[in-house]
């Protein structure tokens, strides 16, 4: 015991006399999430003391800013670099050891480098590179589905706030890989990723479909959604039972009308005499029903799926709930009218003279006043006014509380904003890029359903009973409803739920 006693303490003082001693550091990627705390170990080799050495936390091509700088037995700050002020420190009492690993709080995506763990004495100095990589898991995805041509279904998935970038796939109840039509990846100034995918599906596709986001590490977020329930009923309407009504009206009229070549027949062949007794004494045929047209084939596609049967109408509007605008959101160039009514002001130059966080500073919006955050809510808005063409532009939907309200770019789901809009004669859903829907009549009363629970925004032509857009997504909050009568159109947007003017 004695002599390895004696060997450790000449080994020691070897050190200190011709300072031999390596850096350990590992050789695999430090993982951390955002927001998260981490260590990055460093080490010499042989343990022994390293309260006398300088120890410096650089990134590449910035020695002289380094992240930490311990020297003269304390922590200088003079010259750190700024983006590390307050979160990193370093372990003195493991100096003693050997030890001076890098600790870091709050991480950030901006935190993913090579980190250089640089350790000198008075006669050597040593370095190891140790490799942070930092992941950040998006939001849930948001999916939606509007038809296409007529023919196909196009399903789009979205979510933002990855990093990095993270892979995406398609896939049916079966666990069956679909080939996708489009992916975009979109990046921001702090690093974060954006994607965005669709996929086309025929009207015969049944079962779930399954959107997965993934970063390299494992961890997915998944969105689905069941296009039997949704794309078919949701969506197009319930075409079975509309499609099924539709043929039996068919059927009736040819029965009809076969029963009346039947009967003129009859008459034809009957004297007069008999006939007059015929007119005096009908034998139940209405004449009405003989004149009422057949419904031409070519009608029936046109009808088919769309119309919304009565009592899920119903079931909307017992969900009906009173819509109050709520003036300290809206734009500056809007005019409220009675809590219910927003138009643009026809004013040129508004600028707010007081920056106000609440209000929209870009986009002509204003947002309903009470919070959603359960249940299933109903509402109807009008986008026409007296003496006044129907509105030509308009947006209505919902946004997340916490949605920038002064963002100047497109109101887009990932942005937090779920928004179906008119402008230039078309329908656009609030994707990125927006997905364009057919028009076949302008909406009058434009009607909105929300199922916050269960993460689905259907919008309604009220005039024809028919459904737009249905878009499923799991909401992360509160929502408001949004309305935005845009800049230049004469025609207000009238809030017709409960109290009405």
């Amino acid at each position: 015991m004695a002599s390895y006693v004696v060997a450790v303490l000449l080994f020691q003082q070897f050190i200190t006399v011709f300072g031999s001693f390596s850096v350990t550091v590992p050789q695999q990627p430090i993982l951390a999430p955002v927001g998260s705390s981490v260590t990055l170990p460093c080490s010499i080799a042989p343990a022994g003391s390293a309260e006398g050495f300088e120890v410096r936390w650089y990134r590449p091509n910035a020695f002289t800013k380094p992240v930490l700088l311990y020297r003269d037995k304390q922590v200088q700050n003079n010259d750190q670099d700024s983006q590390y002020s307050g979160r990193v420190s370093l372990d003195l009492g493991g100096l003693k050891e050997g030890l001076m690993s890098l600790h870091l709080i709050n991480v950030t995506v901006e935190d993913t480098s090579d980190y250089n763990c640089y350790v000198s004495s008075n006669v050597n100095y040593e370095s190891g590179t140790v490799l942070l990589k930092v992941s950040a898991l998006g939001a849930p995805p948001v999916m939606s589905v509007s038809p296409v041509n007529g023919n196909d279904w196009n399903v789009s998935c979205e979510s933002k706030g990855w990093h990095p970038k993270p892979d995406l796939w398609w896939s049916d109840s079966r666990a069956s890989t679909l080939q996708h039509n489009h992916l975009q990846y979109k990046e921001d100034n702090h690093g974060m990723v954006s994607v965005q995918s669709w996929i086309l599906v025929s009207p015969a596709f049944s079962g779930l479909l399954s959107c997965t986001i993934s970063l390299q590490g494992g961890e997915n977020r998944e969105g689905r959604i069941a296009l039997r329930d949704t794309m078919l009923q949701s969506v197009a309407g319930p075409w079975k039972p509309a499609f099924i009504v539709t043929i039996l009206i068919f059927l009736l009229s040819i029965i009809t009308a076969v029963l009346w070549f039947i009967k003129f027949r009859k008459r034809e062949s009957r004297t007069r005499k008999t006939i007059e007794v015929e007119k005096t004494e009908p034998d139940g045929m209405e004449p009405q029903k003989e004149t009422v047209p057949l419904l031409a084939p070519e009608d029936m596609k046109s009808v088919e799926g769309d119309l919304i049967p009565e009592n899920d109408l119903a079931k909307m509007k017992a969900a009906e709930v009173d819509i109050i605008l709520d003036k300290a959101t809206a734009h500056g160039g809007l005019m409220i009218v009675q809590d219910k009514i927003v138009r643009d002001a026809m004013k040129d130059n508004v600028v707010d003279s007081a920056v106000d966080s609440s209000k929209f500073t870009h986009h002509t919006c204003v947002l309903g006043k009470n919070p959603i955050n359960s249940g299933q809510s109903y509402w109807e808005v009008q986008l026409w006014g007296e003496n006044v063409p129907l509105k030509e532009s308009w947006s209505v939907g919902l946004a997340l509380a916490t949605a920038n309200r002064h963002t100047d770019r497109p109101l887009i789901s990932s942005e937090n904003f779920w928004v179906l809009s008119l402008r230039e004669g078309r329908l656009r859903v609030s994707t990125d890029p927006a997905v364009e829907l057919p028009v076949r009549q302008k909406p009058q009363i434009l009607g909105v359903f929300l199922e916050y629970d269960e993460g689905r925004l259907s919008f309604i032509n009220v005039t024809e009973k028919k459904y737009i857009l249905t878009i499923s997504t799991k909401f992360s909050g509160a929502v408001y409803p949004l309305f935005d009568p845009k800049k230049g159109d004469k025609a207000p947007m009238k809030i017709l739920s409960k109290k009405k003017y």
